[in-house]
């Protein structure tokens, strides 16, 4: 993990927990935890889990609330 200004490069299996507002990936990753409010699935309002995102692309960026993101596999920018 390393800090950048207003951000933060996750690319290990390490829990990493905090106030972010979006996620840009740099290599295809999939997440153990990726938790966020008001996350909306088939229409419902729900906190979101890990298995809502599958494996996400290069380049994807994920906007929300998130608290907590742990990593399977990849490299992503949370950004606070």
């Amino acid at each position: 993990m390393r800090n950048l200004n207003k951000g933060i490069v996750i690319s290990n299996t390490t829990a990493i927990t905090g106030s972010f507002s979006a996620i840009m990936v740099l290599t295809a990753a999939t997440f153990t935890t990726l938790t966020s409010q008001d996350h909306t699935t088939n229409g419902a309002v729900t906190q979101s889990v890990a298995a809502d995102y599958g494996t996400v692309p290069v380049g994807v960026m994920i906007y929300g609330s998130f608290t907590a993101i742990t990593l399977s596999a990849g490299k992503v920018i949370a950004y606070i």
